[in-house]
């Protein structure tokens, strides 16, 4: 074969390929290029499923927990889990209630405060779901009755085992519950510049601000701390020589009364609810305890007092209380 046709056979199959290469990357014509089938339409009622479309309880609950936000461990969020465990593939319209005695048993084996309040974050949540298309169920804890107050409070005895406590973090909870009336959160969070003036300044429940004297315990606490320590330190950590979380003051707390021969019953709260008692029992004025408590309404004061006086109904205290607004 001579060189000039086999060139031009080479030649050939360039311009062969170029071809080829050319008519595989050109676009389609309109006429010639296939059509992927259009996705089907959606309109806001199937993207957002309602009862008559088989919404599930599991669905609408998992809606809630994740539009309503609560904070972890409230007791709407924790009731919120247990109705979906408790019916999580049912649809909205069978909803009934057997699937609401089995989400009360998540929490029938506690206390009758948090039983009462776990019943009144279901009736809230089943009037949501009612609204959803669910049926109307929230009759069924309605006749959750109201826990009496709690009655426990230290005895002299328990006091003085409670106030020697050797853990200057745990006593410093201690003596500001038992002596200044504080709630064991609000001791915890308390920094040195809250004491700075010789009174306890800090925000309490719902952020309101409360001022109550240091006591001659507190005071001599305070005094054991280094006055280098910058004022944004918590007290707690001054004392415990470096950072503490409140559940490490809780576990401490248990092991010393276990240890000191206290109640198991007993807790930090009632510290300050017998420091209530005692204070009205001393001076006979409902302002007066009211103040140790931090209570901006006396309804709540009334609550601590109710039943730690025999001799003294809810009537008797209204008619002592009106009396001591006349003299105002």
């Amino acid at each position: 074969m001579s060189k000039e046709r086999h060139h031009g056979q080479e030649r050939k199959l360039l311009l062969l390929r170029l071809v080829y290469r050319r008519r595989k990357a050109a676009p389609q014509s309109p006429q010639n290029r296939t059509r992927s089938p259009a996705p089907p339409e959606h309109d806001e009622a199937h993207q957002r499923p309602t009862p008559s479309t088989g919404r599930t309880v599991g669905q609408a609950v998992a809606s809630f927990i994740l539009t309503a936000s609560y904070p972890r461990g409230s007791h709407r969020l924790l009731v919120a889990k247990a109705l979906l465990a408790a019916a999580p593939q049912t649809p909205l319209a069978d909803l009934g209630a057997a699937h609401i005695d089995r989400t009360r048993q998540a929490w029938e084996h506690l206390s009758p405060w948090t039983r009462y309040n776990r019943d009144r974050a279901l009736r809230y949540i089943l009037a949501d779901l009612t609204r959803q298309g669910a049926p109307d169920l929230t009759g069924i804890t309605n006749g959750t009755p109201t826990p009496s107050p709690r009655q426990i409070t230290p005895t002299g005895a328990e006091l003085v085992a409670l106030k020697v406590c050797i853990d200057p973090a745990l006593r410093w909870v201690i003596l500001a519950a038992s002596e200044a009336g504080l709630r064991s959160g609000t001791a915890y969070r308390c920094t040195l510049g809250d004491c700075a003036s010789g009174r306890i300044e800090a925000r309490t429940k719902n952020a309101r601000l409360t001022a109550v004297p240091l006591s001659p315990r507190l005071a001599a606490l305070l005094a054991t701390i280094d006055v280098q320590t910058p004022p944004g330190t918590k007290v707690v950590d001054a004392l415990n020589g470096g950072p503490i979380t409140q559940n490490a003051l809780k576990r401490r707390w248990c092991l010393f009364r276990a240890k000191a021969g206290i109640r198991k019953e007993l807790r930090l709260h009632d510290l300050r609810r017998g420091l209530a008692r005692a204070v009205y029992q001393t001076t006979g004025d409902l302002r007066q305890a009211q103040a140790v408590l931090s209570h901006s309404n006396l309804t709540s004061t009334l609550w601590y007092l109710e039943g730690a006086l025999p001799t003294l109904d809810r009537e008797s205290i209204a008619a002592v209380l009106a009396a001591q607004e006349e003299k105002r």
